[in-house]
């Protein structure tokens, strides 16, 4: 502890080991430090490349309790094998062989994924890997005869053994198990001036959970929330295992340091508005992890393609409308497994929503991938503009809680582009508007508050 006040319920996680603490501390004091063992096995992969590389995560609270945003190390690299080597060290004979190192084809093995639809099963090529298209898409048979990869909308269609789309005699795409979601999804249906209506679907997987959030929350009590939250945790933590066992050992970490960021976020969330009224409080953070789970079930399914709430979709439709007096997201209830849902926005929203609209439609397809960067600027903006009249109407020690939550946000920003980066690594359009989508999201929850 290289700082000046003590951390406490100090937890550390290393990207081999999984989410479970290696090593936890009651308490470190300013100038002490303590260290925790973990023992990896080396694998028969891990000759292969020829090396081992990992990190840990601290995560840790201070001033008695306050959530601090978790601390990755840098990566470690250790030799493995007889002929193990480091990346840009050389090998023991003192040969640079950096340069031969084959590029990683996906930080994602795509047969640990979730495959897109019933009996399929991803094509391994004569290297015992995947194949996939240039563009990173797994390809699958469809135990027929028949090839499936995952279409620019997220959902399978027809290809041929090359991953080339097959379309019908109108020139469209062919969907074997029709054009509905395979996965949970956060899709965006229509698009105005002032407000937008989602659909908000739960997958074959998920809709039981939907169920019983929506019966635990029935009654509107603070409990009854905390119970439908807890029932989004346990389904988020089955999502990052399942992305964390399909991981290469450097996602492995991005996947770990997503997880504890959003864990940390929404106890400085909730700490924040320890003084609202306290169902309204676990409600915004059940609806929170609701939507966190959609996204993280689309990426586990869908990847590398759009993410549904994009809005490059071709699906959503445009219409006028004044702005609104609030800002609001209400999400209705359950019809069979989908939720309508609609978001309003405020007149400074609006006016945002606006921008990020004109941003996006200007630019051409070489060039989304900077617009959502611009676009996650201005939602920043909006953001900081309702933050900040907040923190002026707060005392004192709410002030601090509302800058740390906001310092947490960008802390998930970063992990989260750590993670999207490497999902998604041949669409960076994909990982940008997702973030954008993270600081909109931020924007209307603060101004709903």
């Amino acid at each position: 502890n290289i700082g000046d006040v003590a951390l406490e319920n100090v937890t550390v996680t290393d990207s081999l080991g999984g989410f479970a603490p290696i090593g936890t501390a009651g308490s470190i004091a300013p100038g002490a430090e303590q260290s925790f063992p973990y023992q990896h096995t080396v694998t028969q992969s891990d000759m292969d490349k020829g090396y081992v590389v990992n990190s840990a995560v601290a995560a840790y609270t201070f001033g008695g309790g306050i959530p601090a945003a978790p601390i990755q190390s840098n990566p470690v690299y250790s030799k493995a094998g007889e002929n193990g080597y480091i990346p840009g060290e050389g090998t023991p004979g003192g040969d640079d062989v950096s340069s031969l190192i084959p590029p990683v084809e996906s930080h994602f093995d795509p047969s640990k994924l979730p495959a897109p639809g019933p009996g399929y099963t991803p094509v391994i090529g004569p290297d015992g890997k995947p194949v996939t298209t240039p563009d990173g898409k797994p390809i699958y048979t469809d135990g027929h005869g028949g090839y499936i990869v995952i279409g620019p909308d997220g959902r399978p269609i027809l290809c041929d053994e090359h991953g080339t789309p097959i379309l019908d005699e109108n020139g469209n795409f062919i969907y074997p198990l029709g054009n509905g979601p395979i996965s949970c999804e956060y899709r965006l249906d229509a698009l105005g001036q002032s407000e937008a209506h989602f659909t908000l679907h739960a997958c074959a997987a998920h809709t039981a959970a939907a169920q019983a959030a929506e019966t635990a929350s029935a009654n509107g009590t603070a409990d009854g929330w905390k119970q439908a939250g807890d029932i989004w945790r346990e389904e988020i933590d089955k999502l990052y295992r399942t992305l964390y066992d399909a991981a290469d050992d450097e996602a492995k970490a991005a996947v770990i340091q997503d997880r504890l960021t959003l864990d940390t976020y929404l106890d400085t969330y909730e700490a924040m508005r320890a003084g609202d009224d306290p169902a309204a409080v676990q409600q915004a953070v059940a609806e929170m992890l609701r939507l966190r789970c959609a996204e993280l079930c689309a990426m586990a399914h869908t990847a590398p393609a759009l993410l549904p709430d994009s809005l490059l979709g071709n699906y959503a439709r445009m219409f006028g409308g004044d702005s609104y007096d609030a800002s609001s997201r209400e999400i209705e209830p359950l019809e069979g497994s989908d939720s309508p849902v609609t978001e309003r926005y405020d007149t400074a929203l609006s006016r945002t929503l606006g921008e990020v609209v004109d941003t996006v439609q200007g630019t051409g397809s070489a060039g989304w991938a900077n617009a959502f960067v611009i676009a996650q600027r201005q939602w920043q903006l909006a953001l900081d503009s309702v933050v900040n009249a907040h923190y002026k109407a707060a005392d004192k020690e709410t002030r601090k809680l509302i800058a740390g939550n906001r310092v947490m946000l960008d802390q998930v920003y970063a992990a989260r582009k750590d993670l999207l980066t490497l999902l998604y690594e041949n669409a960076p359009q994909v990982s940008e508007e997702a973030l954008m989508n993270l600081y909109k999201n931020a924007a209307l929850d603060a101004s709903a508050k």
